[in-house]
């Protein structure tokens, strides 16, 4: 299709986007004032911003490999390259560190399901 993996390139820049997106949002704490509008008194404990720093962060690093990966498939130009989140953390767990880096992985994951439920308890969204 022409223009094809120009707009294929495009969606692997908007992963990365949303990935720099959560790790911006977690290091600068921005989530906070989503969950203290709930919260009473206007604080929520620590943990739970610790959860949620981490959450975003580690969310947000996955997101961008996946990124990096769509793109890398369309300059090489071979689909087999572009997978999902788990070729993503394949891909992660196969560098050098690759074990301990899918160990802080899993444990931002962990962390960020802990904010969730912690979010779904002090937003006030519909």
């Amino acid at each position: 299709m022409p223009g094809g993996k120009i707009l294929i390139a495009l969606a692997g820049l908007i992963i990365i986007g949303v990935g720099a997106y959560g790790i911006f949002k977690g290091a600068t704490k921005r989530f906070k004032k989503d969950l203290e509008a709930g919260a009473q008194g206007g604080n929520v404990g620590s943990a739970i911003t610790i959860s949620g720093m981490v959450g975003y962060i580690a969310r947000g690093i996955a997101f961008a490999v996946l990124g990096i990966m769509v793109i890398w498939a369309t300059l090489t130009s071979d689909p087999s390259k572009a997978s999902g989140m788990d070729a993503a953390l394949r891909t992660i767990g196969s560098q050098p560190v690759g074990v301990v880096l899918l160990i802080f992985t899993a444990l931002g994951f962990i962390l960020y399901g802990i904010y969730s439920i912690a979010r779904a308890k002090y937003t006030n969204e519909v």
